[in-house]
């Protein structure tokens, strides 16, 4: 993968509709999560993110458009790259 790519381009979206259903999106804030309140298992270093973004959708599926809260989880995969997104979810 290229290492200016923010994410991986091949990600499959399980959401119906998926990134594509999104029409725009503001973040209106953003917080970092402190370590071991991930909730799992994650990456040694990773970096957990609650946003809360105004998302604007095409048609209601699983979420209407409005503020949404949304857990970011940000890896490092080496030290010569910059952070990507590990995984985008509802809870942390």
């Amino acid at each position: 993968m290229d290492n200016n790519t923010l994410y991986n381009p091949d990600f499959k979206d399980d959401e119906a509709d998926g990134f594509s259903n999104v029409t725009g999106a503001e973040v209106l804030s953003m917080e970092a999560l402190p370590e071991g309140s991930f909730g799992r298992n994650d990456p040694p270093g990773a970096r957990l993110y609650q946003v809360e973004v105004d998302l604007r959708v095409r048609r209601p599926v699983t979420y209407d458009s409005g503020p949404q809260p949304r857990f970011i989880l940000m890896v490092r995969e080496t030290r010569a790259t910059g952070w990507r997104i590990e995984s985008i979810g509802t809870g942390p």
